[in-house]
């Protein structure tokens, strides 16, 4: 199997996203429910998402747990509405 590994320079993208703290290895069961907020949200929100990916930001230093911000890019600034949060310029 052959890979390209190709390297761009691109701006960064507002991120609708769920923050949670999260273990160490239990990434896997923590991301469907934060992701199906972010989602729900969406819905409601007809425009605010064209094509963007889902993102996991981890913000880890030390110990057994990380906040981890569980995101789909999104296409302008909003207002946050419960544990949807409107993160910028951290998503590329």
């Amino acid at each position: 199997m052959n890979y390209q590994v190709v390297t761009k320079t691109v701006s960064s993208q507002p991120l609708a996203a769920v923050r949670r703290r999260v273990r160490v290895g239990n990434v896997a069961s923590a991301w469907k429910p934060a992701l199906d907020l972010v989602w729900e949200f969406l819905r409601r929100h007809e425009g605010l998402r064209v094509d963007g990916h889902n993102c996991f930001l981890y913000h880890y230093l030390a110990g057994a747990a990380m906040e981890v911000d569980f995101g789909v890019q999104v296409v302008r600034p909003f207002e946050g509405e419960g544990e949807v949060n409107l993160y910028r310029d951290t998503c590329w």
